[in-house]
């Protein structure tokens, strides 16, 4: 690509000769032949052809493609110079967009960009979808789905010091694979090719050079919670879409596990649980790591997101002397089935040790002991970082053995690490005591200071996505933090003459042989895209930004038109004759004018837009009355805005129609110091007067100078502080990062909703965290492995979740105006309503398993209401008003934004599992499964109401005689003069008697009685059942369907 311009250099070498052959006169014609046959002799070379903007749309794998050079910045396919072996994953037959059972294929690969040095990418596209952006370091919600989307590749810039990359080196052998110094590429490893459909997309890369990037950092989001004697939060299992944090209290305050999935847009709540042993009178390991929600309680115990725990490494702990206080020193890896822990709390002297989870075994003790922090497990090493005075010394140690294998002493000055992870066996990204990130480089032993990470020194978590962004959590003992440390690239510009410098240099010149000092135009971006003179690559620079280039003494100089004039050619100067001692005057001035139909009646200019994700766009200026039909086209790889574009193509067409008219004529040899390219004043016959730019000066070797001149008006010419940033083009979506947070699915195992919902299924609802949120398609499992596409919801409802527990309500069917709830929404809005139609149900409700209506939405904080004025109870749910806890689902029931799914009859009593997948390029994305026990189905019968236990009957006064009215599940309003109809094709109940002790001591089946049922305890039963005078009997009594699901419970006691 960087050849030499024979045209260029020919006119250099020639204009030298000519000077020592001829003089200045020598050195002019000199250079005109070296121009003339250096681009001839180019021409022969190389077929003449200069970029075009589509040169690079289109990603290639071909040998001998022209390898670009990039200025400024500039959007480029790249072509694929490896391409390692493809990768199937069924993926345990899961649903999504590739349907169930589909293979999923990943894929690690190389791409060549451009000539480097470079200095970043700041944008991807794949089959002309953004999947990649960091140009905006506010857009943190771009930034993280980014990085979710295009996990593992590395940039290298293609300077000169860019070893072998590591993917390549695994896959083709140590030794094999060249370090490709002077190009810039990219190494994908394992890229997902599921949204592709398992193709390879054609990747396009928008390439930063000039500006180099930056790193940034932010705590993004945080989960506030503390109980009165404290709390311990953490987040061990982070991605770059965030990670679940638990929060539990410990000694007086301890309420149960609190877990939350802390993401950039916000936290969706996942639950709380109350494992055993109880999280309660212990606290956690703050520093640590898992490839699996979960945390390493100070008990050995560990704790995971569903309420479970594994207690088989108690006994392993206890036997290494585990700190029984809280100690915010240790730090632990959980990789696989191993446990690895160390610490470096107070002044105890600690071993690395290896704990097999499964078993509970002590598996392996490190050699090396003192105050240590495990920097990272990878698949076949732990690198721990041991404490030596002010700083200390990095050991790689064999992962199963924990044998020494390296170590690496770190420079006094480098200081003590608290915390790592290994993104490989050649890159541990560490967090040193000055609260910085670094990198250190098993390859060459180098420690390279990143910058500052978003919580200093007092993170607890990391974890690296990539090289270029970095996953952290900070846990305290009231809240818990997101933060984020990516690279970043701002926008990025030259300027005209740097890159003219630069073409000149390729060509062979040196800096003494041109001057670009008056180029000195922003330019946002250029790119050669292939083979070409420089002549042609200078091209589209020339006309575009209306600068000249003229040999004048071996130095070519660039000279920027619109300049003022710097001298008036006097009319008495003119007509000096070229022969010697001939002192007749010829014609003062010729001059010529352009026929107008050789001049463009249109000009339309083709560039690479700014603000349209350099797609082609393509600006016309016309002249409005003309006899031309000429229409010219101009094509140049430049980004520009739409309005330079258009400012720049007006330009031109006018240039064009204003250098119509020339000018030829000769002075004396006094006007020797101008140049091509200078403005000048011509003064004619009358007194009037021209302004013209000079294109050509012949000395004739007799005294005499001939001219070349064009008419010229310097006002046209825009001026070169002009920047424009302009916005899009209309009809133009600027694309933007597909939203890639979490998806908030509510599953409704309730009674029917509406009278038509007679079948077995259940009710459901989502919605995200961002006004962006495109939907979902939730898959669903029987066994929670094999999944089967279910159905989609393409309207978010409002959902969130209570900030405390709804207060239990026994009023009865009136409202309750006591009781009050916070309910903190992931997205949409609550408003307050008139009385008639809060009665009418118009805000209605599900709250942690109540159907409630509710009258009054206060919002209180940022989407946060408090609602009270209630309807307890609705549609049967009464069982659940004395159940509420913090954390309880809020969903505000809309018909138009629920789906519901039918389900087999045999489901009811099983679990069923719900995958929301979004609906856009991060479907396949791996999600957490919502678990539903199925209980209802819409199938239970509802409690009976008025279930009464009076004492005696009709035939004995030692009787207890029982009754119920049934109610009904589906057409259940109350009509005059006709009974609610029966749900079912019989009825009838199952009557328990139960003791003290909760046992069922006798089961009655009870025919219905049209309108509920009833039943007479006979005495004898009762002492049967071994109750005596002074004692409780409890009984429940529920309703038979036609599915076989007994219906919800009532229950009633009496004293014998």
């Amino acid at each position: 690509m960087a050849q030499m311009v024979v045209s260029a250099v020919g006119a250099v070498v020639g204009g030298v000769i000519g000077f020592y052959a001829g003089g200045p006169s020598g050195a002019v014609y000199g250079a005109e032949i070296g121009w003339t046959l250096g681009a001839v002799a180019g021409s022969f070379l190389i077929h003449q052809h200069g970029p075009q903007p589509g040169d690079l749309r289109v990603q290639d794998s071909a040998y001998g493609r022209p390898i670009p050079f990039v200025y400024g910045m500039y959007r480029v396919a790249g072509n694929i110079i490896w391409a390692g072996q493809p990768v199937a994953d069924t993926g345990g037959g899961k649903g999504g967009k590739s349907g169930p059972g589909q293979t999923k294929v990943s894929m690690s690969f190389a791409v060549g960009l451009c000539e480097g040095p470079i200095n970043g990418i700041r944008r991807i596209w794949a089959n002309g979808k953004l999947i990649y952006d960091v140009s905006n370091p506010s857009n943190f919600q771009a930034i993280s789905g980014s990085n979710q989307m295009v996990t593992n590749f590395v940039v290298y810039v293609g300077d000169e010091n860019q070893n072998p990359d590591p993917t390549m080196e695994s896959a083709l052998g140590v030794g094999n694979v060249p370090p490709y110094r002077g190009l810039a590429y990219v190494v994908f490893t394992g890229l997902d090719l599921s949204p592709w459909g398992n193709y390879l997309p054609s990747l396009s890369f928008e390439v930063v050079q000039g500006i180099a990037p930056a790193y940034y950092s932010a705590s993004q989001s945080t989960w506030n919670y503390h109980t009165d004697d404290g709390t311990v939060m953490v987040a061990t299992c982070l991605h770059a879409g965030g990670g679940e944090a638990f929060g539990n209290g410990y000694f007086l305050g301890y309420d149960g596990l609190h877990v939350v999935n802390l993401t950039p847009d916000g936290l969706v709540n996942v639950g709380t649980f109350h494992p055993s042993p109880s999280a309660a009178l212990t606290s956690a390991h703050a520093c640590g790591y898992s490839d699996e929600p979960g945390f390493l309680g100070q008990n050995g115990v560990w704790y995971m997101d569903d309420g479970l725990c594994n207690t088989n490494m108690q006994s392993a702990f206890v036997s290494i002397g585990m700190p029984t206080l809280v100690s915010w020193e240790d730090t632990f890896n959980k990789s696989g089935d191993d446990i690895f822990y160390t610490s470096s709390y107070g002044a105890g002297v600690y071993h690395v040790w290896r704990i097999d989870m499964l078993t509970g075994a002590l598996r392996a003790t490190s050699t090396i002991s003192g105050s240590m922090v495990i920097l990272g497990v990878t698949a076949s090493y732990v690198y721990v970082f041991l404490a030596v005075g002010s700083s200390g010394t990095i050991y790689r140690l064999n992962r199963t053995t924990l044998a020494v294998v390296a170590s690496w002493a770190l420079a006094p000055t480098s200081g003590t690490l608290v915390l790592g992870h290994a993104y490989n066996d050649y890159r541990l990204y560490v967090l040193n005591g000055l609260g910085h990130v670094c990198l250190f480089s098993t390859q060459d032993g180098s420690l390279t200071d990143l910058g500052g990470g978003p919580f200093g020194n007092t993170a607890t978590t990391m974890v690296t996505i990539n090289p270029n962004f970095i996953v952290f959590s900070r846990g305290g003992v009231d809240n818990i933090a997101l933060g984020y440390f990516w690279l970043g690239q701002a926008d990025s510009f030259t300027t005209v003459g740097a890159v003219v410098a630069d073409l000149c240099t390729r060509a062979g010149l040196t800096s003494a042989q041109y001057d670009v000092s008056q180029l000195t135009d922003n330019l946002r971006g250029y790119c050669v895209t292939n083979h070409s003179a420089t002549r042609n690559n200078l091209a589209p620079l020339m006309a575009s930004y209306f600068f000249d280039a003229c040999d004048v003494e071996g130095l070519i100089r660039f000279v920027r038109r619109g300049g003022a004039s710097l001298a008036t050619v006097s009319y008495s100067d003119l007509g000096s004759s070229t022969t010697v001692g001939d002192d007749q005057n010829i014609t003062p001035i010729t001059e010529t004018i352009t026929q107008e139909i050789d001049l463009p009646r249109s000009l339309a200019l083709t560039y690479s837009g700014m603000n349209s994700d350099y797609n082609p766009n393509t600006q016309r200026a016309f002249r409005n009355v003309t006899h031309s039909n000429r229409d010219v086209v101009m094509n140049y790889p430049i980004v520009m805005a739409d309005d330079e574009g258009l400012m720049r193509a007006q330009t031109m067409l006018w240039s064009a129609w204003i250098s119509r008219k020339s000018f030829s004529f000769t002075t004396r040899i006094a006007y020797l110091p101008f140049e091509p390219g200078d403005v000048l004043t011509l003064q004619g016959a009358s007194g009037q007067t021209y302004t013209i730019r000079i294109v050509r000066c012949q000395y004739d070797g007799q005294g005499s100078l001939i001219w070349t001149a064009v008419f010229e008006e310097p006002d046209i010419y825009p001026s070169p502080s002009y920047n424009v940033q302009g916005g899009a083009p209309a009809g133009f979506s600027t694309q933007q990062i597909d939203y890639s947070g979490p998806t908030s699915l509510v599953v409704l195992d309730v009674p029917p909703l509406r009278d038509s919902d007679t079948s077995a299924g259940l009710y459901f609802a989502a919605c995200g965290l961002a006004p962006n949120w495109p939907g979902c398609l939730v898959d669903v499992s029987r066994d929670g492995s094999t999944y089967a596409q279910g159905f989609y919801i393409t309207t978010g409802s409002v959902i969130g979740y209570t900030s405390n527990a709804l207060p239990t309500f026994a009023g009865g069917n009136q409202p309750d105006e006591l009781s009050s709830v916070t309910v903190v929404l992931y997205s949409g809005a609550l408003s307050s309503l008139s009385y008639s139609d809060f009665l009418a149900g118009l805000n209605a409700a599900y709250i942690g398993g109540e159907l409630v209506y509710f009258r009054n939405a206060t919002l209180i904080a940022a989407n946060t209401y408090q609602l009270n004025g209630f309807m307890r109870g609705r549609v049967g749910t009464e069982a659940a008003m004395s159940t509420h806890a913090f954390g309880d689902v809020f969903l505000l029931l809309d018909q138009t934004k629920l789906q519901q799914m039918a389900i087999n009859n045999t489901d009811v009593g099983s679990t069923m599992y719900f995958e929301p997948h979004l609906l856009n390029v991060f479907m396949t994305q791996q999600v957490t499964p919502v678990k539903e026990p199925v209980n209802s189905a819409r199938m239970q019968p509802l409690s009976p109401a008025l279930f009464k236990a009076l004492p005696g009957s009709t035939a004995s006064t030692s009787d207890i005689t029982l009754s119920w009215i049934r109610r009904a599940r589906v057409n259940a309003s109350w009509l005059n003069g006709t009974d609610v109809p029966l749900d079912e094709s019989s009825e009838s109940y199952t009557l328990n008697v139960i003791n003290s002790v909760g046992a069922v001591v006798r089961s009655i089946t009870v025919s219905g009685n049209g309108s509920g049922g009833s039943y007479v305890y006979s005495a004898a039963n009762i002492s049967a059942d071994g109750f005596t005078s002074g004692m409780v009997i409890w009984f429940s009594v529920q309703q038979h369907s036609d599915q076989g699901v007994l219906g919800v419970a009532a229950g009633t006691s009496i004293t014998r």
